[in-house]
């Protein structure tokens, strides 16, 4: 026997124990790919329908007019909202964490308001899904031709109609947005990373 595979005493010899040390780290960088993986391709995809929606604003500010951009513009707040919330459900294990994570440097208020931030952007993706789809109740005051015997009577009932339609949609949307509100609130004095305060100062 060699050396180096000369057994420890009480223990496996160190050829073995190197092995099963290698084996122990190749394990926990498969756990962690395994956890990293998923909330990468959500943070991903998350960027990929903010730019979409970016682009869809940009190219047509009407688009919340027409009921074809809107079914857009929902589809994309959709994928936002889904993508929002399975980054809430993957990193909740680590949010028991981040309220003790105030002394990193530079980054400490940004990781203690991050589960803040996601509750906020969460609501509020969710407030404009709510809103485009009570938008469509207009559809008919926009798209449609008044009548020639009643026009004011007839715009009146169906502007009437649309608001009660809309109504329930417009109440979930707003507390939505309460909702969004309330969460800044909770990191409104933080001190977030360049990018990230930027991003709050527009809201």
């Amino acid at each position: 026997m060699s050396s180096n595979e000369a057994p420890a005493e009480g223990g496996p010899p160190i050829g073995h124990r190197r092995r099963y040390l290698l084996l122990a780290v190749l394990l926990l960088a498969l756990v962690i790919i395994a956890i990293l993986w998923p909330i990468g391709k959500r943070a991903l995809s998350l960027a990929r329908h903010l730019q979409a929606l970016q682009a869809a604003l940009d190219e047509d500010p009407l688009t919340l007019v027409t009921s074809e951009g809107r079914e857009t513009l929902v589809a994309e707040l959709e994928g936002v909202e889904s993508d929002l919330g399975a980054l809430q459900h993957y990193l909740a294990p680590a949010f028991v964490l981040t309220p003790h994570l105030g002394w990193v440097p530079y980054a400490g208020d940004t990781l203690r308001a991050l589960p803040d931030m996601l509750d906020m952007a969460h609501n509020l993706s969710a407030a404009g899904t709510t809103a485009l789809d009570a938008l469509s109740a207009f559809d008919s005051l926009m798209m449609g031709s008044p009548s020639t015997e009643s026009p004011h009577g007839d715009m009146t009932q169906k502007l009437l109609e649309a608001i009660i339609a809309a109504g329930p949609q417009l109440k979930v949307a707003a507390d939505e947005v309460e909702e969004a509100v309330a969460a800044r609130e909770r990191f409104y004095d933080a001190e977030l990373l360049s990018p990230l305060a930027a991003c709050r100062r527009t809201l």
